[in-house]
């Protein structure tokens, strides 16, 4: 049976000098990258960009002057100036979205402090996955669009080098295998009965030594979950967003953890979490000056926060859940977990989610007003 070109991974179109290159950071890697082939490139970049801006003008009449990096904690910044006075007119500011999801609140802090310095800067989102929200003053520029864009246009730095030439060729084919494996990873995450098994044949494909690609898709994946939880739980009736922080990690290289934190008060906080094959509550305990272990026993004894028997998740029965003592991150946190398998969904591990959250919901006041 033919293989997919996800498992053919070791083909050497895909594992190539530039690939490798990519591996050390992957969004630095892309923005340095883009912002070297635009220095060369600039009226022909100039061109591609205002497609994707409000501007109307003269393409003929401006021109890319200075292509900073990280002016300003900006990803990429180009001078837009007079091709007659060489005065500067504004800057097209690009924030480079590659191994994380687009963060609405991140893009809203970046759009008032770019608009702040100069009214008239236009922002554009260069990005592998499309966002979820309204975009506001951004405009949007996927990798696919940049992708074409490049492929239909005569950059003329590389007619009369070979080198460049295959440098651009070759990073070309980087950027296709990425949507393709983007596209994968978000397709497979719609179907909410998909099971959840990331360790599956592409991941070990991905996570082989020679292409180290493991962490993106486990992060891509983490993300995804992660929101479509985030959206499920601040719908809720009755509960306070401003309550729910939603965050998600690779540990280990390999290993995708997705959290979600409810602030109790400013003393206690919460949590649900997805480690790997583990799904955990916890309890953190903020306020120093407590005796925090007892403080944590008294919320257990008083809610059975880390009575994990009711978790409708299927379990890896080998795995011993029943000990009596609390794991622990530092001091201050301790919690419980069990191992699931592979078997569970999408849906069901949302599900529990909210189920955890409605919990939390229901003896919140009680840990406020008996304990602390």
């Amino acid at each position: 049976r033919g293989k997919s070109r996800f498992q053919i991974i070791g083909d050497t179109s895909v594992i190539s000098p530039i690939f490798n290159f990519s591996l050390s950071s992957k969004e630095l890697f892309h923005s340095n990258f883009l912002a070297w082939l635009i220095n060369e490139n600039k009226d022909e970049f100039l061109e591609i960009l205002v497609k994707y801006t409000n501007l109307e003008f003269d393409v003929k009449s401006l021109e890319i002057g200075e292509v900073h990096r990280e002016k300003n904690h900006f990803d990429i910044t180009l001078e837009v100036r007079s091709r007659v006075t060489n005065e500067w007119v504004f800057d097209i500011i690009i924030e480079n979205k590659v191994k994380s999801l687009p963060d609405e609140k991140q893009l809203k802090e970046y759009n008032e402090k770019a608009l702040k310095q100069n009214a008239n800067n236009h922002l554009i989102l260069l990005t592998l996955s499309e966002p979820s929200f309204v975009l506001g003053k951004w405009k949007l520029l996927t990798y696919k669009q940049l992708l074409e864009e490049l492929k239909n246009k005569e950059l003329p730095f590389i007619k009369d080098s070979s080198y460049k030439k295959a440098i651009v060729g070759d990073y070309l084919k980087l950027v296709d295998f990425l949507c393709e494996l983007d596209d994968y990873i978000i397709k497979a995450s719609e179907d909410e009965s998909t099971h959840y098994n990331w360790y599956d044949d592409l991941f070990n494909a991905l996570n082989q030594y020679n292409v180290r690609m493991g962490d993106f898709y486990m992060k891509k994946n983490a993300e995804l979950l992660a929101l479509k939880i985030y959206n499920k739980i601040v719908n809720i009736p009755n509960i306070d967003p401003d309550k729910i922080e939603q965050t998600n990690s690779i540990v280990h290289a390999k290993d995708a953890e997705v959290r979600l934190y409810y602030k109790v008060n400013e003393k206690v906080t919460l949590s649900i979490e997805l480690s790997g094959m583990y799904y955990r509550r916890m309890i953190h305990i903020t306020e120093s000056k407590t005796n925090e272990l007892e403080t944590i026993k008294k919320i257990n004894s008083l809610t059975n926060w880390l009575d994990l028997k009711e978790v409708n998740l299927e379990k890896d029965m080998k795995y011993n859940s029943t000990k009596e003592d609390f794991l622990k991150f530092g001091d201050k946190t301790r919690y419980k977990q069990i191992k699931i398998t592979t078997t569970n969904s999408y849906l069901k591990i949302i599900e529990n989610f909210i189920n955890d959250v409605n919990i939390i919901m229901s003896f919140e006041k009680l840990i406020t007003n008996t304990i602390i």
